[in-house]
């Protein structure tokens, strides 16, 4: 859960500071992601776990509503996930609490293997345990499914998780934490992520946009020039639309960016995403 607050800026330490606009809305990496590609058309089944409390209760709603089959969404004794979000002038900065995402174990993954069966593609982040990511991501790969890995937040990898992925999806300052250096230019990164085993990666640039490398070479794209009300989102959407659009990779950024475009442009996380038919029109009048 989402708990949300704006400032005219970000505190220093020690200082109370008023803010407004206080606001809890559902989130979560994985939830947002799922979230995105349902209200986008894709069949979704999330595998996570929220506490016994009504955050949980509130979250499991949520998805539901969007048209995520939640039947693998377990419950521990503990309290639900929960992200502290800042927002100033559209940006933001978030402190996490894992609650019920600390429970989903390895067992719980495979427990559930069949969903791997089904799936033609496995959306994982970094906001469970990472032996459970690398748990679904196996399955995946198993199951002849598409393993897309958003290293986010990020954490210490083992060179495995590269190697598992179809595609690597980190923004900037992933691909510095996950090399270990920091990047002369996002195209150096990308290959050199590839040459770690990543198949395809792709980085996102924020406000510069974003690139995928793939074995066809190199593609880039901006962004839409829209109003940005709140950044929360952002990364999960365009994530989103990226895998559920069936094209080439540059339509697949072409698409993303504008998921990513509205969502940035309406408050919250889940309560930001487009429809299909939102992104459809938005792309039909930017391409008068």
């Amino acid at each position: 859960m989402d708990l949300t607050i704006t400032a005219p800026r970000q505190p220093r330490m020690g200082e109370t500071l008023t803010g407004g606009g206080f606001r809890t809305s559902p989130g979560g990496k994985g939830a947002n992601q799922a979230a995105a590609c349902a209200l986008l058309g894709a069949e979704v089944r999330m595998l996570g776990c929220v506490g016994n409390d009504i955050y949980g209760d509130e979250l499991i709603s949520s998805l539901t509503e969007k048209g995520v089959d939640c039947d693998a969404v377990s419950r521990a004794g503990c309290s639900t996930g929960v992200a502290v979000i800042t927002v100033v002038d559209g940006d933001n900065c978030i402190v996490l609490d894992e609650g019920a995402n600390g429970r989903v174990t390895e067992e719980m993954i495979t427990e559930h293997e069949a969903l791997f069966k089904w799936a033609d593609a496995v959306l994982l982040q970094l906001e469970i345990p990472l032996g459970a990511v690398l748990a679904a991501a196996r399955l995946g790969k198993k199951h002849g499914a598409q393993v897309v890995i958003n290293p986010a937040p990020m954490k210490k990898l083992p060179p495995e998780a590269a190697q598992l992925s179809d595609w690597f999806m980190p923004n900037r300052s992933e691909a510095e934490l996950f090399l270990g250096h920091e990047i002369a230019s996002p195209e150096k990164a990308a290959q050199e992520l590839r040459e770690r085993g990543a198949r395809n990666v792709l980085i996102t640039l924020g406000s510069k946009g974003s690139i995928a490398l793939t074995d066809e070479g190199l593609s880039r794209y901006g962004i839409y020039n829209v109003e940005t009300v709140d950044t929360t989102a952002a990364g999960d959407s365009f994530i989103a639309g990226f895998t559920v659009c069936d094209g080439t990779t540059d339509e697949r950024l072409r698409y993303a960016s504008a998921v990513s475009a509205i969502a940035v442009g309406r408050r919250g996380a889940q309560s930001s995403l487009p429809t299909a038919a939102e992104v459809e029109s938005f792309l039909k009048e930017r391409d008068k």
